[in-house]
């Protein structure tokens, strides 16, 4: 059995941009990480 061209170029497509995904996310500093989700729970929490 043979791979399908559709399914290699879809399974490639997810690897690059889990790779290029992981890669963004190194980029952020941890601690602006932590304060934007407080922040995002601030603005949810209001009423």
């Amino acid at each position: 059995m043979r791979e399908s061209p559709a399914l290699k170029a879809y399974n490639t497509t997810i690897q690059r941009y889990s790779l290029l995904y992981k890669q963004l996310e190194n980029m952020i500093p941890r601690g602006s990480q932590e304060n934007s989700e407080s922040e995002l729970y601030k603005f949810i929490n209001q009423e």
